[in-house]
């Protein structure tokens, strides 16, 4: 199993009568995988399983599991990753017992636990608008193919990316900028090579041509940067008050204001710069900015690089955050009336592209939560 929740979604799809062949393929492994699965599996079909969870339903202890439920985990963050993968039906057994039992029990009082709407909400997708150096305004959005022409500099747009062209002996002196709304994203080539990609809610601003001796370009929100190497002309990100530097790499910048600011490295080495302070990272760590204070960290780089390639990664994320994001992709708002769900903490690994619903599903089966879709807003509380 990719991840620890996935036999949990694939149990859920499995009880509904809406199980893929392959999803099928994936359960059928799990069970041969033990004895203990198989019966398990068995006992979720049966009846007089469910009216003994129900009963159990009705006395338990939500601050008793969930402390017993914390300690399991950090027990198995300890253990080697690879370990990690063969114990993972046995934690997902307990989730999957009180996880579906919610289904089942939403089911039979003739409701689901998740309120439909009519018009879909659907994930985010490629569009952007261009500002010009005069003000003027070029909307982007998926199947865009134009070209324009900004003081000698000719801009293609195509396939969902801008390109410049090339720098020359020109000397241009004209600065555009690049943002996405929230449920947007998209990316570009600038005239150095640099190719940026822009998350939801982002915004680039940068020279047409650089000058001769650095390049330096400003983001809010989140952006990841490959950078053609120049040893002669360093390549400045200013980002909220943070500046990085670099001469040729590959590296996130996360900036969205009122949140946590970080730099996280793929690749080659970076200079990050906060009033005084500075500080150098290699690949694989990442620098952020805490109560005014510079901090590195190592972290694995999927999880704040994940986006670029279309993937949701949480690791022990607090579902604040996640629900954040939720928000800016999905183009949502979500209201959360139990201060309790903001602290509980989330894994998973899943497309940005899915649906809404199964991306509520997920999170309902993996933390003890319940969400209701009311047109755009989507109200969650801990689950009763």
């Amino acid at each position: 199993m990719k991840n620890t929740f996935e036999i949990a979604r694939i149990i859920h799809d499995y009880l509904l009568g809406e199980i893929s062949e392959e999803e099928q393929r994936l359960l059928d492994e799990w069970v041969r995988q033990s004895e203990r699965h198989r019966e398990m599996l068995i006992g979720f079909r049966g009846r007089e399983y469910w009216d003994r969870k129900e009963r159990g339903h009705r006395a338990f202890s939500f601050e008793k599991g969930y402390r017993k439920f914390e300690a399991r985990k950090r027990r198995e963050v300890r253990r080697a990753r690879w370990m990690r993968v063969a114990m993972v039906a046995a934690v997902v057994c307990c989730v999957v017992s009180g996880s579906v039992f919610w289904l089942w029990r939403s089911e039979r009082q003739g409701k689901h636990e998740i309120a439909r709407v009519e018009i879909p909400i659907v994930p985010g997708e490629r569009r952007a608008v261009l500002v010009l150096d005069n003000g003027q305004r070029v909307k982007l959005s998926g199947g865009s193919e134009l070209k324009v022409e900004e003081k000698s500099t000719v801009i293609s747009i195509k396939d969902n990316h801008i390109v410049y062209s090339r720098e020359d002996s020109l000397k241009i002196e004209a600065v555009n900028r690049v943002y996405t709304p929230r449920g947007g994203e998209y990316s570009l080539e600038l005239s150095d090579g640099t190719i940026v990609w822009l998350n939801a809610e982002s915004e680039l601003s940068y020279p047409v041509r650089f000058k001769n001796d650095c390049r330096e370009v400003e983001v809010n929100g989140e952006a990841y940067f490959e950078v053609a190497k120049c040893v002669d002309r360093p390549f400045i990100v200013n980002a909220n008050g943070m500046r990085i530097r670099v001469l040729g790499t590959s590296f996130n910048v996360r900036a969205y204001e009122g949140e946590e600011r970080q730099t996280t490295l793929v690749e080659g080495c970076v200079e990050v710069a906060y009033g005084e302070q500075r500080v150098k990272i290699n690949p694989g760590q990442q620098v952020a900015l805490n109560n005014g204070h510079l901090e590195v960290r190592q972290v694995d780089i999927h999880i704040y690089s994940g986006w670029k390639s279309g993937r949701f990664v949480f690791e022990d994320h607090p579902l604040a955050e996640v629900l954040r994001e939720l928000e800016r992709w999905y183009d949502v708002q979500i209201v959360v009336e139990d201060e309790r769900v903001e602290q509980l903490k989330f894994t998973s690994d899943f497309p940005r592209y899915e649906d809404i619903d199964k991306v509520l599903d997920i999170i309902e089966l993996a933390t003890c939560v319940k969400f209701e879709v009311r047109g755009r807003t989507i109200t969650v509380r801990m689950a009763e």
